[in-house]
């Protein structure tokens, strides 16, 4: 009589161990590396992508270029390989931004720029080079926590970072600051 009882228990406890393992929606998967990687797949892949936006006037405000486009739809951002970045308030105030990889994160409305990243106001000529930076689309504010290379002409000026303002053309950089003057020749 004690066999049924044990082959019973026996049958219940693989029974119960499977359903661990097999469900799905488990948080402890059996193949957790095959898992995460099918979490990590983007939804969509584009190359020479180009998307525009247009102020509440129908004005062109902005245009982001990039050779390849990866949207990952869980996380709503966008990972983008030689993104180009230009802020537009009128044909004359216009600033473009370039740089090796970026993260446009698609709620926060945030630009993320990483590697070789150039920040170029197309009137005055002025640059500021940088490994990082962030543009806050929605206030059109350029930040950078790393160090900073800006040159205008001949003259020049490093920091630790910077805050640009797109809108009102301005650029604070600190800290330690250091700049070389050159005087333009009349």
């Amino acid at each position: 009589m004690p066999r049924p009882v044990t082959h019973l228990s026996l049958i219940l406890v693989l029974i119960a161990a499977a359903s661990y393992f097999w469900n799905p929606s488990s948080n402890t998967p059996m193949d957790l590396t095959g898992h995460s990687q099918h979490k990590a797949l983007a939804k969509t892949y584009l190359t020479n992508t180009r998307s525009w936006a247009y102020d509440a006037k129908g004005a062109l405000a902005e245009i982001l270029e990039a050779d390849r486009a990866s949207f990952y739809s869980r996380k709503q951002i966008s990972e983008l390989s030689m993104p180009h970045f230009y802020s537009h308030q009128g044909n004359d105030r216009t600033w473009s931004a370039v740089s090796d990889r970026g993260t446009l994160y698609h709620r926060a409305e945030v630009l993320k720029l990483d590697g070789n990243v150039t920040l170029s106001n197309d009137q005055s000529g002025a640059q500021l080079e940088t490994q990082k930076m962030k543009i806050y689309l929605d206030t059109r504010i350029a930040i950078s926590i790393a160090p900073v290379l800006a040159t205008q002409g001949l003259s020049s000026s490093t920091a630790d970072g910077m805050v640009a303002d797109l809108g009102k053309e301005t650029i604070t950089m600190a800290p330690n600051v250091e700049s070389i003057y050159v005087q333009p020749k009349p």
